[in-house]
């Protein structure tokens, strides 16, 4: 069973979104979508002979009574609710859990792939695929965690929980801002737009990139574009300096990630925490432990003149950490959340 479940997230890692992003639509239709489909059909496939073995009959009853898709609303929180499913209770039961669940949620993301509007746009096609995959992707890591957990060993498959890949996905926003920070300097605006484009074609590269919100990454591709096209000062100067704003725009954008709510609780922690282990560290060391540092930096995107100190690996002493912290939680008591 974990072989098949190991066997399925590969495929699913083999199908790269982000080499998808370029092509138009129709290209998306015939190449892209059926290749989704099928993988999904087969996993939902497995998920059935998982709940044979670890399923329970009420449930597939009530499932059955309730239809067989169920309503997006329902199912909204489902990476967050599988993180809490995979902190208790037996493993047999974690494991009848997750796929049932799992099933109801891959049933409606290919419901939604499939029932896009034969006039939908490349973007919409690559948020529907890319939903697909990365619930699928949470959902084996997550069943494949509590077989391995049962049986005593370590997971094949590595489970990245929501907090995790929000505080990375914060750590890429933060790194682009402060290469824009820097880019900025310079005059030439041939030059700066350049900068920006390799900023943003290294935040492409990243592992992160395909959990980044689609919304982000359809700005940052477009913004791409224009700068690609654009002319040069001597025959467009005003369009790249409008360019330029609409970069900084969006880089501001992307700073709002910290609102996120899973963020805000982390961060509020963070706060409290640094004091506590700076009041622990020798009096004698002016700067921080690694231990110290790796905490401190996990607040990147949150300050940008603290983001300068990280991302150019200088040292960060005592007194500043200290200083951020307490900021940072002034600023958190007013701090509205969102919950994606």
């Amino acid at each position: 069973m974990r072989e098949k479940i190991v066997r399925l997230s590969l495929s699913a890692d083999a199908i790269d979104i982000a080499t998808h992003e370029q092509f138009e639509a129709e290209h998306l239709r015939t190449d892209l979508v059926p290749v989704v489909r099928e993988l999904m059909d087969d996993a939902l496939e497995f998920l059935e002979r998982i709940l044979d073995t670890y399923g329970d009959t009420e449930d597939e009853e009530d499932e059955e009574g309730e239809g067989a898709v169920a309503s997006p609303a329902g199912l909204s929180n489902f990476r967050r609710e599988v993180d809490e499913m995979l902190v208790g209770g037996p493993a047999g039961e974690r494991v009848g859990d997750l796929a049932f669940m799992a099933r109801l949620e891959l049933r409606q993301k290919v419901s939604t792939l499939t029932g896009l509007p034969p006039e939908s746009d490349s973007w919409r096609i690559i948020a529907a695929s890319g939903s697909c995959l990365r619930q699928l992707q949470k959902a084996l890591a997550a069943i494949e965690a509590s077989l391995a957990r049962a049986e005593g060993i370590q997971p094949a498959l590595s489970f990245n929980d929501e907090l995790t890949l929000a505080l990375e996905a914060r750590r890429a926003y933060a790194g682009f801002r402060c290469e824009l920070r820097q880019v900025e300097r310079t005059e030439d605006l041939s030059d700066r737009l350049q900068g920006a484009a390799t900023s943003i074609s290294r935040l492409f590269d990243l592992a992160v990139y395909p959990n980044l919100r689609i919304s982000d990454r359809v700005q940052l591709r477009r913004l791409l574009e224009r700068i690609l096209r654009w002319g040069g000062p001597n025959v467009d100067a005003e369009g790249g300096q409008r360019i330029w704003e609409d970069l900084s725009a969006c880089a501001s954008l992307l700073a709002e990630i910290s609102k996120r709510q899973e963020l805000q609780e982390y961060d509020k922690w963070a706060c409290q925490e640094i004091p506590k282990r700076l009041a622990a560290e020798p009096v004698a060391a002016l700067s921080l432990s690694p231990e110290l540092r790796r905490l401190v930096e996990s607040l990147a995107g949150r300050d940008d003149d603290f983001d300068d100190l990280i991302f150019d690996g200088r040292e960060i002493a005592k007194s500043a950490a200290l200083a951020l912290a307490h900021r940072l939680a002034a600023r958190l008591r007013r701090s509205p959340t969102t919950r994606a």
